[in-house]
């Protein structure tokens, strides 16, 4: 059977299809509502995640090793309260500091524990007698026993770039946030309450971690309390990972709402000055919104969470909906202005664009599938909840849409001048002609170049391909989640001060195994840990430099120092493996419950640390190669060690952020080149239009390496996004040639037909397009931004490539000889 012949059956099943929907378009209106009810109730279940560990699958290795992590020791991210006054040992300031404290342990929920010069831990002797008791536990009264204070507390290398920067300028308040969720202390409650006693065995759940929602709660109580305090005298600078995804997540909302408003508001505008009809801009928007509020009730029911990617899944949706609606009512309208009677006009502008519209949602959620195999779990999940999205906008698209075309009044176009030509209808054919506006002037005049001068425009496109390659060599990675703040943001400033003046924010946690009980006392074990901590402390040069170590190391040491009159030569680690075995158990004796987080009960395993600068994750990784080389060198074959912590996380994320690009774009390719082959019925043609199709993709990366634009979490979905709207203008285009050119067999007849009849609504969905990403442009998100831009002119990239590059390859490949038909 012939493409023709398939083509025309997929016809008239469309044309049953809309009869059948005008027929029972109230049925089809109830129903469709209620399949959108039911998805939306899942909506408030929807949750966000912007953490370090939503980017790895529960699975990894490297997200395992830190899940193990955080249920022995708990979060190893601290938030930071940082403050600069003029002089930190000032008694009035210390005061202040005091009552700070004091407010931060009553008012702040989910803390753990709090910490800074107030009660840090001062380890000293009285005799015999181990003391480990609070720094200022004596509050000075006078400047005598401040000047003491501040020898005490300057001396001590424990509290440097700890609550005290090294330049002595700032000081800082420290919080350990609780590991468990008191929802699930809660739920487990609940849970107890309803077993029998021979069943509460088996109704211990595993605990529940703390949740994103209970950190805000806290987040948010320190700010009203960092309110009542900060002035000229006490500036605060607040910082930590919990503080950058607190603030990811509340400019995303924002920019969500904002933005997804405003693209609703410009897609009316351009609508209505299309059809100047208020039903032909209303209803799209009426399909797509349901579509967008379907699809996020979708991701609430299958427990996928809001995170950085699924935030284009909104406008992306709202273009996607917008273009298939406006091809289906540029056909109805038009027929229905030819005399037509309303039903028969909806049920033949379902014939004529229902096959491309079905076409175009599946190959582009064929395209937006393809993450579904990516190992970072945000593209993974953007891969499975965006196809389910385009299919919902196509399923309202067919059903509710011309359910509403049917049940709303369509009245008359407002009159007025408009770019597009007046539509008169031609006997038979309903075709249009009459007066020639600018767009059909514009869309003429690009057949014309594409059919008259087709190697001159595919030369033209063989230097772009010559200078993307340029670029392309250029492009580099980059997972940076601070350096997508503006320059000029509050929290990205708080943050990049505290990260200079303690020398180091971000975390990196070795777990160091000794092999055997008491391991810890064994004066060689410690030696190479102390020796291994003083080399990577050494290591300034390079992009990522450690700041700050701590371990069991600081204890036995201070210890060790205060059983010897306090003296300082003393601040080092015994020789006697029974005196270490002695010293720490008095300080376990002590009162101190600190040793607890920095080693195990037996005394196996050590937990080593440290302070990192901010840096790229493309420079985590060579670091961590370097330091696991260096760490087994010094340690010996008898240690084992693991590394995790948050810089390991961000270093395995930018590990698979190119594998993910490299399986994700194969995979989309595999997926899509198949369907056009299958879908345009020839491989000759198939092969060719995707070209047009990739070629968009390619000068995009082109352009990001030329710009210095990196590929991240945010860009790096672009390819396979617009190689799925470049497949939809394609499939739209070659969807009408093909009828023509297998009528006719004439190439340029049939391409200036092709671009009489779709070329007004491909260009309409570009501009739609276009402009719901430009949007984006203005988000308050620097990576966001940048996705915007990108995917614009990508947008446009496309349309060029469609209606230039393609009608060229089809008269340099076909090698056309029938006479032009104007």
């Amino acid at each position: 059977m012939t493409n023709f012949h398939l083509h025309t059956r997929a016809e008239r099943a469309f044309l049953d299809w809309g009869h059948l929907m005008v027929r029972w378009r109230w049925s089809v209106l109830f129903l469709s509502l209620l399949c959108a009810v039911v998805l939306i109730c899942g909506f408030p279940r929807m949750r966000v995640d912007f953490s370090n560990e939503s980017f790895l699958d529960t699975h990894d290795e490297t997200r395992r090793r830190y899940d193990a992590f955080l249920e022995r020791y708990g979060p190893d991210q601290l938030m930071l309260v940082g403050i600069k006054p003029a002089e930190v040992f000032d008694l009035e300031f210390l005061e202040k500091l005091r009552a700070f404290h004091a407010d931060l342990e009553r008012e702040l929920p989910h803390v753990v524990e709090i910490t800074s010069l107030v009660n840090a831990r001062f380890t000293y002797g009285e005799g015999d007698k181990l003391v480990v008791g609070e720094l200022m536990e004596d509050w000075p009264s006078n400047e005598a026993e401040l000047a003491i204070l501040s020898e005490r507390a300057l001396s001590n290398s424990f509290y440097v770039n700890h609550i005290v920067s090294r330049n002595h300028q700032f000081t800082a308040v420290m919080l350990r946030l609780e590991t468990y969720s008191s929802l699930g202390e809660a739920t487990a409650i609940e849970e107890l309450a309803s077993f029998e006693e021979n069943d509460l065995e088996g109704a211990a759940g595993t605990p529940v971690l703390l949740t994103n929602e209970e950190t805000w709660e806290t987040i948010d109580a320190l700010k009203a309390v960092v309110s009542r305090y900060e002035n000229e005298s006490f500036p605060v600078y607040l910082a930590g990972n919990q503080l950058i995804m607190h603030h990811i997540q509340e400019l995303t909302k924002h920019d969500v709402r904002l933005f997804t408003g405003i693209s609703i508001c410009l897609v009316f505008v351009l609508l209505f000055a299309l059809f100047r009809r208020l039903s032909a801009a209303l209803l799209p928007l009426i399909v797509v919104t349901l579509s967008i509020l379907a699809t996020f009730g979708a991701m609430g029911w299958m427990g996928i969470p809001f995170t950085m990617p699924t935030q284009s899944v909104p406008t992306f949706l709202l273009a996607v909906g917008v273009c298939d609606a406006v091809h289906i009512l540029s056909l109805f309208y038009r027929r229905q202005a030819a005399g037509e009677e309303k039903g028969e006009a909806i049920a033949q502008a379902m014939a004529h664009s229902g096959l491309a519209v079905v076409l175009t949602s599946l190959t582009t959620a064929g395209g937006l599938a393809s993450f579904h195999a990516a190992e970072l779990m945000p593209l993974a999940q953007l891969g499975t909840i965006s196809p389910i999205g385009v299919l919902l906008a196509l399923f309202f698209t067919l059903t509710l849409l011309p359910a509403l075309l049917a049940i709303a009044p369509s009245g008359s176009p407002i009159t007025g001048p408009s770019l597009f030509r007046k539509r008169e209808a031609t006997s038979g054919t309903h075709e249009s002609s009459g007066e020639i506006g600018a767009i059909d002037a514009t869309l003429r005049g690009l057949g014309n170049l594409a059919i008259g001068h087709p190697k001159a425009i595919l030369f033209c496109t063989s230097v772009l391909l010559a200078l993307g390659a340029l670029g392309i060599t250029q492009v580099r990675f980059s997972d940076s989640a601070l350096e997508g703040f503006f320059e000029d943001d509050p929290v990205r400033i708080a943050i990049k001060t505290m990260d200079r003046e303690f020398e180091g924010l971000q975390t990196l946690e070795i777990l160091i195994d000794t092999g055997h009980e008491n391991g810890l006392h064994d004066p060689d074990v410690l030696r190479r840990i102390d020796e291994a901590t003083a080399h990577v402390l050494s290591q300034r040069e390079g992009l990522v430099r450690i700041g700050k170590a701590t371990s069991i190391l600081d204890i036995v040491k201070e210890t060790h120092r205060a059983l010897n009159e306090n003296r300082d030569e003393y601040y080092a680690l015994p020789e006697d493996r029974a005196l270490i075995a002695q010293e720490l158990l008095l300080f376990e004796n002590s009162g101190s419950d600190d040793l607890e987080q920095l080693t195990d009960s037996q005394l196996q395993t050590a937990r080593l640390t440290l302070q990192s600068n901010f840096a790229d994750g493309r420079y985590y990784v060579p670091f961590l190669t370097s330091l696991r080389s260096e760490l087994q060198r010094i340690l010996g074959p008898d240690i084992h060690f693991q590394i995790t912590g948050s810089m390991q996380l961000i270093a395995r994320s930018f590990s698979l952020l190119l594998t993910s690009l490299t399986r994700s774009y194969a995979l989309a390719f595999a997926i899509i080149t198949p369907l056009m082959i299958l879908l345009v019925g020839n491989w000759k043609r198939g092969l060719l239009s995707m070209i047009p199709n990739l070629l968009p993709v390619y000068l995009t990366l082109g352009l990001m390496g030329a710009l210095d634009i990196p590929i991240t979490i945010m860009t790096v979905i672009i390819g396979s996004i617009i190689l799925g709207i470049a497949v939809d203008d394609t499939i739209h285009f070659m969807h009408k040639f093909n009828q023509y050119y297998e009528a006719s067999g004439q190439v340029q007849a049939s391409i200036r037909k092709t671009f009489a009849t779709t070329g007004v609504a491909l260009l309409t969905t570009t501009v739609a397009l276009a402009t719901s990403f430009f949007v984006l442009a203005f988000a308050s998100f620097y990576h966001v931004v940048q996705f915007g831009l990108l995917a614009s002119s990508a947008t446009i990239i496309a349309f060029l490539a469609d209606m230039l590059v393609a009608p060229a390859l089809l008269v340099m490949v076909l090698d056309d000889k029938q006479p032009e038909i104007d």
